[in-house]
């Protein structure tokens, strides 16, 4: 008879560190969707999010962008 394996927990944090050493441009949006996929529950705040981004290393650029029509 095989031992059953325990299932691990899996850490939020770990699992953002995972999915963005795939690929470094994942937004939030798409983390979220890939944490309800693997059958998770809850979400992923943008805050632990971010400050995973930013421990990796990976920059974020923000600029301004005009919509002509409200100018």
């Amino acid at each position: 008879m095989a031992k059953e394996k325990a299932k691990k927990e899996v850490n939020r944090s770990e699992f953002i560190r995972t999915a963005l050493t795939k690929n470094p441009y994942f937004d939030l949006n798409y983390i979220n969707l890939l944490w309800t996929k693997a059958g998770h529950t809850g979400e992923i705040s943008r805050v632990l999010f971010y400050q995973v981004r930013r421990k990796m290393g990976i920059k974020s650029a923000y600029r301004w962008v005009w919509d002509d029509d409200q100018q």
